[in-house]
């Protein structure tokens, strides 16, 4: 019996594990609340790695947006992502940085 609910936890955990790993952006930005200002569009991939054809601020085309998550940088307390925007932009701004959050200095951006 011990066995069977060791079994039952590790694959409800694996399971959850896989559906967290699969969530599909355009999924996720549906349910998240709107933001005054922000149209995304095109949004394609997942959480973890993806891209969104045409980012637009208070009617600012800042073009395509990319995003890959760091997995190293979990190890050091940080949960960050490295990012390109800019292509197709009406500003013709192009850049690639670092965006993430950190547990000790919270929301930050690097080498934009």
């Amino acid at each position: 019996m011990k066995r069977a609910v060791l079994y039952v936890v590790i694959f409800i955990v694996c399971f959850s594990v896989s559906l967290i790993m699969g969530l599909p952006v355009s999924w996720v930005l549906q349910q998240a609340p709107t933001v005054k200002g922000l149209d995304i569009q095109g949004a394609h991939g997942s959480v973890w790695q993806g891209q969104a054809s045409s980012v637009r601020w208070q009617r600012q085309n800042l073009g395509q947006v990319n995003w890959d998550f760091q997995w190293s940088s979990l190890f050091t307390g940080k949960a960050e992502f490295s990012v390109r925007f800019g292509r197709g932009s009406d500003m013709n701004i192009r850049g690639r940085g670092l965006v993430g959050y950190s547990l000790s200095d919270g929301l930050y951006a690097e080498n934009l």
